[in-house]
């Protein structure tokens, strides 16, 4: 989703929202605006041949991507990545009310995910990774037995098991050879080609909290990879640390079964118009 420019006028997304609540724009009244977003087809008018534009903005997807859009920016100043996968429609809106209220906390999302999340359902949304892509299907396995450990209270168990597989899906999926440094490789440049921008928005804020979870030089007592995985740290055991690696496992899922059952409508990138 396009920044919102500063303009003479207008009002910042850091600002205090005029409708008096108190609470920064952009996680206020930002998400009551209309979206527009432009495509240009790949065709002409008949009549006078110029480039035929449609609006998407109003189509259901692209506007729960932008209820959604205060959310994820709240998730990414508080070191945090909006899980939407196991999230209903009416617990977005009752989270996008605590938001703009100022009372929505990471706790709280914590708390509903807690609550969304059994053994059994985890497990069945993994179900179908064998057929999604081989670099997923070949640590179903393993996945499966850190979800065990993780629902049997085995912390420590399941989150030196999570950490290494996510890496390495990674690497194979986005061919990192051994020497590359690690960095998260799922694609944002396909959705706005399949009418999907919150998509793009969705893979730019999970790229960046994976790079956050696996930069090097992080204190000890930080919920990272390396610290963790090189033994520095033997307290880093706890269910919510557990949940968030099986959270992280699930949108990986997520955004491979809309790779596989989508397909690209446009070969031209939309042009998004504010």
């Amino acid at each position: 989703m396009p920044k919102k420019e500063d303009r003479q006028g207008k009002i910042g997304r850091n600002d205090p929202c005029r409708c008096g609540s108190g609470v920064k724009y952009k996680f206020c009244c930002f998400s009551k605006e209309t979206p527009r977003h432009l495509v240009r087809l790949e065709r002409t008018c008949n009549d006078c041949g110029s480039p035929v534009e449609v609006d998407v903005g109003k189509d259901w997807a692209a506007l729960l991507a932008h209820e959604e859009y205060p959310i994820k920016l709240f998730c990414k100043d508080n070191g945090f990545y909006w899980f939407s996968t196991v999230i209903t429609i009416g617990e977005i809106a009752e989270i996008s009310r605590m938001l703009r209220s100022g009372t929505l906390t990471v706790q709280h999302l914590m708390s509903v995910y807690k609550s969304k999340l059994t053994q059994d359902n985890v497990l069945g949304l993994l179900g179908d990774v064998d057929q999604l892509h081989p670099a997923l299907a070949s640590r179903a396995p393993i996945l499966r037995d850190a979800v065990e450990a993780h629902f049997a209270g085995k912390y420590s168990l399941s989150i030196p098991t999570l950490f290494p597989q996510i890496e390495g899906f990674h690497r194979e999926y986005g061919h990192l050879t051994p020497k590359q440094d690690f960095s998260p490789t799922l694609p944002k440049e396909m959705w706005n080609a399949r009418l999907l921008p919150g998509l793009t928005d969705s893979a730019t804020f999970f790229n960046a909290y994976l790079t956050n979870l696996f930069k090097g030089n992080q204190p000890v007592d930080t919920f990272n990879r390396n610290p963790i995985l090189h033994g520095m740290t033997p307290s880093y055991a706890s269910e919510d640390r557990s949940l968030t690696l099986i959270l992280i496992v699930l949108e990986i899922r997520f955004f491979l079964w809309f790779e596989r059952n989508t397909q690209p409508i446009l070969r031209e990138a939309p042009r998004n118009t504010a």
